[in-house]
């Protein structure tokens, strides 16, 4: 039988497909514990200073790269916690490559599972996902400058195309203005890159500025379509907040605590929450276009939480 979280007890477009009422406000209490967590987890950050948790998370590890890399020096504007070139010389942060390959799989999992029912795009909401993945998976196998750009900038990108996805979402705009939209964002997106091509070589702040804002713009927005297209226990959105946010807490601590927690490898969890924290908009991006676009009441959410899909029924399948 399929988990109770992901069965359909209505048709489609009703308010209590997906979770329970109970389990929709756990989860959204869950939500606002971790942001405050998260939250003041980021001030201490900010209080310390970059400058100091580098040299504190520098000194805490062995950096072999110029003795047994096959990449060259590092160059990266920015390391991580763990050790590097000690599992392989092919790749500077083992654990951290490995899961970024992952986001990879994950994004193609979205694309083939779910293939009978995309639109253009949806297949570029996921696949933003596959770009980030390969881009970081570089990245993290060299520490070179050059793959950082990759693994940063189509983060931004990918940033845009689900913002625009949302947008438009409901299909009320007009070729115009969505024209419009299109070379807006992509427009902004275009000046940032600039700036962290150029002004964030000593660091990321821009970069993490960046993606965090556009990141709460499109949260946002996910939590209203989510339930205007889909109900409001679907819940697609709190479970990609509460993904972030752990990952981002994960995160904090390989920053702040790296001589305490280096072996417990938490960049590469933060790599598992953002890549399920991308993954569910996208599928509530998927589910809406079914439910409320499509009009097909047959969809719904299966599989378990972390392989989940669209189950379209009789009446899914045609573009």
């Amino acid at each position: 039988t399929e988990p109770r979280a992901w069965r359909t007890s209505r048709p489609a477009l009703a308010m209590a497909q997906g979770f329970t009422r109970l389990q929709a406000w756990l989860l959204r209490v869950t939500l606002a514990a971790l942001m405050y967590v998260a939250l003041s987890q980021l001030g201490t950050i900010a209080a310390k200073g970059p400058a100091n948790i580098d040299a504190n998370l520098l000194g805490a590890k062995a950096v072999r790269a110029n003795a047994t890399s096959m990449w060259g020096a590092e160059t990266a504007s920015v390391n991580w916690c763990e050790d590097d070139y000690v599992v392989t010389r092919y790749f500077a942060e083992f654990w951290s490559t490995v899961s970024s390959a992952a986001i990879v799989f994950l994004g193609l999992y979205g694309i083939l599972k779910n293939w009978h029912i995309q639109s253009l795009k949806t297949i570029g909401c996921f696949s933003s996902i596959v770009v980030v993945g390969l881009g970081s998976t570089a990245f993290h196998g060299t520490l070179r400058r050059d793959m950082q750009l990759l693994d940063e900038l189509p983060m931004l990108w990918g940033n845009a195309v689900i913002l625009y996805t949302m947008v438009v979402l409901f299909d009320n705009w007009s070729d115009r203005s969505k024209l419009a939209l299109a070379v807006g964002l992509g427009v902004s997106t275009a000046v940032l890159n600039v700036l962290i091509l150029f002004y964030d070589n000593e660091g990321h702040d821009i970069f993490l500025a960046s993606h965090a804002s556009w990141m709460m713009v499109w949260f946002f927005l996910g939590v209203y379509r989510q339930a205007v297209g889909i109900g409001s226990y679907v819940c697609l959105m709190e479970l990609s907040g509460i993904c972030y946010l752990v990952g981002l807490i994960v995160w904090g601590w390989d920053r702040l605590y790296c001589p305490t927690v280096q072996r417990y490898y938490f960049h590469a969890w933060w790599h598992v929450g953002a890549a399920y924290g991308t993954f569910f908009p996208c599928l509530m991006i998927l589910l809406a276009q079914q439910q409320h676009v499509r009009k097909n009441a047959a969809a719904a959410l299966r599989g378990p939480f972390f392989a989940v899909y669209i189950d379209v029924g009789d009446d899914g399948g045609d573009k």
